[in-house]
């Protein structure tokens, strides 16, 4: 009797269940009908938008766990959800990594959660540790989750390639992170790697796209690489995974000797799909911003969020506001420090790319007037430009680029009544002594030691025009400091050329014998330069 009471206690809500799973299965049904008349998106992705980088046997459960669930994929992502933040607060999280991916998998179009993941591995879990490795290693874990899972599914999404391009430029770019050195060095050995010395851009896009295309490409040369269609495949994966092995990546020093033009366009066939499986970056985009904004140094974190962002202006304009105003600050980045000059021994040193400044410029000019509709969107972009101009006048300048410094100082002036009192020399000047007046002893000790050291620098590289030009602001700022102290001898610096000899000959004991004797070299000319240019030390300019 007990058993048939349990029974019948059980039977309405069974039955009421059973029906209702049936009704969500039919409904589910008709919206997937719907939704493919239709071509929308929608949530239930189909195995062919899998991440083609997962393998056969994952493609294969996540298109199984994608149809079974059916609409209780959502609890089952809320279940990960609240592992997931388990795992995170037990520092679990190596775990961590694959439950974000599975996350996405099964919901992938939510944005918001999806940008969390990425975000969370980038900035919470990186900073766990000490260790600039480590959290390289978490950073990168960040990009690919975005990279490899969120792109895919959602190539038209706007705010992940905002928030993609936000940890290149932010994460990676800025100074925020103790670690930010260290990011800044590997991801230029890395980009280094793939680039190779000289980076043909116009020949890796017009290269072939895949392996069937890269067959029909050099069809006409099979005699010359694979000889018989039989062994095609085995040549292609052969010869990618030597070029792949090598660092940088390259074909091997035997390969098609004597036919330079022939080895250049395999070169470029097989460089740009190597960077496309690894940093997912396309070689005609690249080159299309190169062409646009002029010659982007692509090793540094700027360039790689201006790819990203303006990815995301294109993919949706109309809602891409934020993705605007980011690839202008990376722009403007890039115009300050977009070049590397040196890389290698734990070192890196950046300085500006002036190529783009007319470019930048034009940008923020015309994402000011997209602003115009909201005033506070609008005083924000105009902000943006004049700092923009205030600061590209003196560092222009600092590089005996005069004629385009003054340039940016009329528009300057055009702009704000207020600078045509002012000359554009004084101007200069003006910037430079506010880097230090207020400085005590040491911080003013220390802006004058790095400017001469960095002055050395590129003494030793060759790069004489930067040299002079941080020799020159290094002299003028001890001129300033020292008129500004007067007769205060507590605080008085050592004489100026007592400082730039015990710099320089720390350089000089320190140094290889080769570079050391270049500095010698370029110290005499530079000398010889200067003895009719330099004001007497200690007097005001």
């Amino acid at each position: 009797m007990k058993f048939f009471a349990i029974i019948k206690r059980f039977a309405l809500p069974l039955a009421a269940s059973v029906l209702l799973i049936w009704g969500i299965i039919i409904i589910q049904n008709r919206l997937l009908k719907t939704a493919q008349e239709k071509r929308l998106r929608f949530s239930d992705v189909s195995a062919q938008a899998i991440p083609n980088d997962t393998g056969d046997d994952d493609r294969a459960a996540i298109h199984f766990i994608q149809k079974a669930l059916g609409s209780f994929r959502g609890l089952a992502a809320d279940i990960l959800w609240l592992r997931a933040e388990r795992m995170k607060s037990e520092g679990r999280n190596f775990e961590l990594v694959q439950l974000s991916r599975w996350i996405i998998d099964l919901q992938p179009n939510y944005a918001a959660a999806i940008a969390y993941l990425g975000w969370n591995l980038a900035y919470n879990i990186s900073v766990t540790t000490s260790d600039p490795a480590e959290r390289w290693r978490w950073v990168q874990e960040g990009i690919a989750l975005f990279k490899e899972r969120a792109l895919l599914y959602n190539p038209d999404d706007p705010e992940i390639y905002r928030e993609l391009a936000w940890i290149y430029y932010h994460k990676m770019g800025d100074t925020m992170d103790d670690a930010q050195s260290f990011y800044k060095l590997k991801q230029a050995e890395k980009m280094s790697a793939l680039l190779g010395a000289k980076p043909d851009f116009v020949a890796m896009a017009n290269a072939p796209k895949s392996k069937a295309d890269f067959h029909r490409a050099f069809a006409a040369n099979k005699a010359d690489l694979w000889q018989d269609d039989a062994n095609f495949d085995r040549f292609y994966d052969d010869l990618y995974l030597k070029f792949s092995n090598r660092t940088p990546a390259s074909l091997p020093d035997d390969f098609l000797p004597g036919n330079e033009e022939l080895r250049h366009r395999v070169d470029a066939a097989l460089r740009a799909e190597r960077i496309r499986r690894v940093e997912k970056l396309e070689p005609a985009k690249m080159l299309a911003l190169n062409q646009k904004y002029g010659e982007l140094d692509w090793r540094t974190a700027e360039s790689q969020a201006v790819y990203w962002a303006s990815l995301g202006v294109e993919a949706d304009e109309k809602n891409a506001l934020f993705c605007k105003r980011l690839l202008n600050d990376a722009l403007v980045a890039a115009f300050r420090a977009g070049i590397i000059r040196i890389v290698g021994d734990n070192q890196i040193a950046f300085v500006p790319n002036f190529g783009i400044g007319d470019a930048t410029l034009a940008s923020l000019d015309q994402y000011e007037k997209e602003c115009a509709y909201d005033a506070g969107f609008a005083n924000a972009a105009h902000s943006k430009r004049i700092n923009f101009l205030k600061n590209a006048v003196p560092l222009l300048y600092s590089y005996g680029l005069y004629r385009e410094a003054e340039k940016y100082y009329r528009k300057l002036a055009d702009t704000d009544d207020a600078y045509k009192k002012q000359n554009f020399e004084q101007y200069i000047f003006s910037v430079w002594k506010d880097e230090i007046r207020d400085n005590d002893v040491k911080q003013a000790s220390a802006i004058i030691n790095g400017l001469l050291s960095t002055s050395i620098q590129y003494l030793v590289i060759g790069q004489h025009a930067e040299a002079l030009s941080y020799e020159r602001m290094a002299r003028y700022l001890y001129q300033s400091y020292m008129h500004e102290v007067g007769d205060n001898d507590r605080v008085k610096l050592p004489p100026y050329n007592d400082i730039k000899a015990d710099i320089t000959r720390f350089y000089l004991a320190n140094l290889p014998p080769a570079q050391s004797a270049m500095l010698r070299q370029a110290l005499e000319l530079e000398a010889i330069q200067q003895e009719n240019t330099i004001k007497p030390e200690g007097k005001k300019p």
